[in-house]
């Protein structure tokens, strides 16, 4: 009875991720731990406290010194930016409010070569998952 539960709560927790999300694709094998995924769906916190993984591209803007950014992995959260010419560090639960909102889909601001890091943050505006790019801006 416990992998029919466990299926029916994946499945369940994939409606609520939407997109592409397959039920295959909620990790856990007990009951609790796909009780949590659906917590985390639905905006809560992350008991595991690890921060997940955007996968970030850049390609040039359509105008000069912007970029077009793409991301996969998120979820419903809202997205910040963050560009640096340097690394740029990233917590699970950081404090986002001194990043940049974005809106995942406008051409970003910055130089070729730069770094760039896409978070995706819970509703307390706290970091729940983070990619970086190396910025490929549009220099014509």
């Amino acid at each position: 009875m416990v992998n029919t539960t466990v299926e029916a709560l994946k499945n369940l927790c994939a409606v609520i991720k939407g997109g592409s999300t397959k039920a295959a694709d909620i990790p856990g094998d007990t009951i609790p731990d796909v009780i949590n995924q659906i917590a985390i769906a639905k905006g809560g916190d992350d008991p595991g406290g690890e921060l997940g993984t955007l996968t970030v591209t850049s390609a040039p803007g359509t105008a000069k010194g912007t970029t077009k950014i793409t991301v996969s992995g998120n979820g419903s959260g809202q997205l910040y930016y963050k560009v640096s010419g340097s690394g740029i560090a990233i917590n699970y639960h950081d404090d986002l409010s001194d990043w940049t909102a974005w809106d995942g889909t406008s051409d970003i601001a910055a130089t070729d070569g730069e770094n760039i890091c896409i978070a995706e943050a819970d509703s307390n505006n706290l970091a729940i998952a983070a990619g970086t790019a190396t910025v490929n801006a549009n220099t014509n």
